[in-house]
């Protein structure tokens, strides 16, 4: 403040139009859609602790481990991310037909690459089952296709959110209609953790970190357990609208997310 008070206005003026030029330089083609919007739509629910909220004097506030770090991306590229709750199936739906333009926490697969362009991985994630305690003996597996075998075997009641990705072994046990009345399908793994401990289901699969800190916070952890070795590990990456977003977007993403790797933060 001092600094401006004490330049004339003229030079205060060029600064501001040569910071702006440097940033179209080093962001030249950052659109979404056909405007030059700086706010994204994105949506959020319930994952502590990649996506979570926090009261402070009856205030509350978005936050997670997700939701920092793609602020913070977005933020070195001048953009804003507008957050609303809504299931991850819908947040799908959503990206699919442009009403939101980006969805973060996402594995990438086939169905999703129809509608949507991936970011570079920004963090891996690992997804395990969990039973009730003393249970785990009962269900030992090897990999994810002994997983399902014992699944079939045991008539297995799986719990799972609507809209999630499991891996390829574990998603063809979910989509075979024959089992159909054993895949429970809920809105987030607190309920997944509810329907456990009422005997609804027999497990369910979540992402280990997820799994632990649920199972911390609600004082779960003497009645649940996670059996190794893990179901599922694969990368995790930004979906974007091929309805709103362009492929330059995700190259300044890209390009911002090294910028952070780089430096730290």
């Amino acid at each position: 403040t001092t600094l401006f008070r004490s330049q004339p206005v003229g030079l205060i003026v060029r600064l501001a139009l040569a910071c702006h030029v440097a940033a179209l330089l080093l962001f030249p083609s950052i659109t979404v859609g056909q405007d030059s919007r700086r706010t994204l739509k994105s949506g959020w629910y319930s994952w502590d602790p990649y996506q979570y909220l926090v009261a402070r004097h009856d205030v509350k506030r978005l936050t997670g481990l997700d939701v920092q770090l793609v602020r913070a991306v977005f933020a070195q590229m001048g953009y804003e991310i507008l957050y609303e709750e809504v299931g991850w199936k819908q947040h799908q739906s959503d990206v699919k037909n442009g009403v939101r333009d980006i969805a973060a926490g996402a594995f990438k697969n086939s169905e999703r690459a129809e509608y949507a362009y991936f970011s570079a991985p920004y963090r891996k994630e690992t997804d395990v089952l969990y039973v009730r305690k003393g249970e785990a003996s009962r269900y030992s597996f090897k990999d994810a296709s002994d997983l399902t075998q014992r699944f079939q075997k045991q008539s297995f009641r799986l719990g799972v959110i609507s809209g999630f990705y499991y891996g390829p072994d574990i998603m063809g046990f979910i989509n075979d209609p024959a089992n159909r009345t054993r895949i429970i399908a809920v809105t987030n793994d607190v309920v997944n953790f509810e329907n456990l401990l009422s005997r609804r289901i027999d497990g369910f699969i979540v992402d280990r970190l997820v799994g632990a800190t649920l199972a911390w916070r609600h004082g779960w952890q003497l009645a649940v357990e996670e059996i190794s070795p893990p179901v599922y590990t694969e990368d995790i990456h930004v979906l974007f609208s091929k309805k709103t977003a362009t492929p330059d977007l995700v190259a300044a993403f890209n390009q911002s997310l090294e910028q952070l790797k780089r430096n730290g933060q």
